[in-house]
């Protein structure tokens, strides 16, 4: 399955189960993704600012510029605040 260039913001998709799929160009901020089972799934070139959820067993593609924004969501979930230094 293909998708792209879609509004995803605020998807819920808590427990569900998607295998080989391809979300492209789209907007997927603050999507929830608990108990979600991600086979094989492509996020690249779309929107993951605030994505939460993501679980260990999750196999997941993503592009390079979407790292920092997809670890600030996973160290929210974990419960790791980011400070400023005192310098």
């Amino acid at each position: 399955v293909d998708i792209s260039g879609c509004e995803l913001v605020r998807l819920r998709l808590t427990g569900a189960t998607l295998r080989r799929v391809s979300i492209t160009g789209s907007d997927m901020t603050a999507a929830e993704l608990t108990q979600a089972k991600l086979d094989g799934v492509r996020l690249t070139e779309s929107r993951v600012d605030g994505l939460s959820g993501l679980g260990p067993a999750n196999r997941l593609v993503i592009s390079g510029d979407q790292v920092l924004p997809l670890a600030l969501g996973l160290f929210a979930d974990l419960g790791i605040e980011i400070e400023a230094s005192q310098d």
